[in-house]
């Protein structure tokens, strides 16, 4: 169990002063989504050959770059939860590669407890959800390691990330209801708020 008032409360304090860098990331990576929407649309015309091939191609590319996307804000939300500085962080493409190994791996497995009456893929979700920080934090880790540590950090608070999520809904409804577009304004914070408890869990429980 873990204070979900005092994690909130460190994730604000970190957050202050930095949360516009990360509004400048969310900003960058809706402009690329809107960019390659429109080029997928153009590449789909009748005129063009092989069309398949162009769409498995674009949507390959986008993971990538969606993926790199989320390596560079995670290490930067963790960086922010231990007060460390992180205008500038470079992609390491072996580090980027691995993190996005390890990240479908876990959707993977999230993915297949969905399909089981849902509950487990909920289940799943949650002692899964610290592996985006721990593969930055710990890129050496190998995958099945890093879901081991992922269980170990959520061992008896499934119920209580639950509830942290759930101190979050009226951010998320609003985030559906503008189309995720709202997710550059409120993201950032919620974002932080998980880092900060991956911090704390990671070295010492907040209690």
């Amino acid at each position: 169990m873990f204070s979900r008032i005092l994690v909130k409360e460190k994730a604000k304090v970190q957050i202050k002063g930095k949360r516009k860098f990360m509004l400048i990331d969310l900003y960058f990576c809706w402009t690329l989504l809107f960019v390659l929407s429109i080029v997928i649309s153009l590449l789909i015309e009748p005129k063009i050959k092989n069309t398949t091939v162009v769409i498995v191609i674009i949507f390959v590319i986008l993971v990538m770059l969606l993926s790199f996307f989320v390596e560079r804000r995670t290490k930067k939300t963790v960086k922010y939860a231990k007060n460390e500085d992180a205008f500038l962080i470079l992609i390491d493409e072996s580090e980027s590669y691995t993190f996005i190994t390890k990240h479908l791996v876990a959707c993977c497995i999230i993915g297949v407890g969905l399909l089981l009456f849902i509950f487990p893929g909920v289940y799943l979700a949650y002692r899964l959800m610290f592996v985006k920080q721990i593969a930055v934090d710990k890129p050496k880790l190998g995958i099945v390691d890093t879901i081991k540590y992922s269980f170990e950090l959520t061992k008896g608070i499934e119920f209580d990330l639950f509830i942290l999520d759930l101190s979050f809904a009226w951010r998320y409804i609003i985030i559906i209801c503008t189309f995720g577009i709202a997710m550059i304004l409120l993201a950032p914070y919620i974002l932080v708020t998980k880092a900060v408890l991956y911090d704390q869990l990671s070295t010492e429980p907040l209690y």
